[in-house]
């Protein structure tokens, strides 16, 4: 008969890069809805740490493009607002 020794099993959990990059991706994608100048940024963080991988791409693409129309929006009302100030006549 065998000698069986009992296993023991470390519950010490460590990310992988992937996992990190991806869950980058999902902050970013909803700081892209909150403040679309941090998703930007954290977006394109994810984007370059999964260049290699797809886990997270799609999601880091999301962020972007919609962190780009967040930030091309606010500048769109803020030049309206800066012409609608400018151009009305002072009493």
């Amino acid at each position: 008969m065998k000698n069986i020794e009992p296993q023991t099993f470390n519950h010490v959990h460590t990310y992988t890069q992937n996992q990190l990059a991806n869950r980058l991706a999902l902050v970013g994608f909803i700081f892209a809805f909150i403040i679309s100048v941090i998703g930007l940024v954290l977006s394109i963080v994810a984007l370059r740490k999964v260049r290699y991988t797809n886990e997270g791409k799609s999601l880091a693409l999301a962020g972007i493009m919609i962190s780009s129309i967040g930030i091309g929006f606010m500048i769109t009302l803020i030049l309206l607002i800066v012409i609608v100030v400018n151009t009305s006549p002072l009493y």
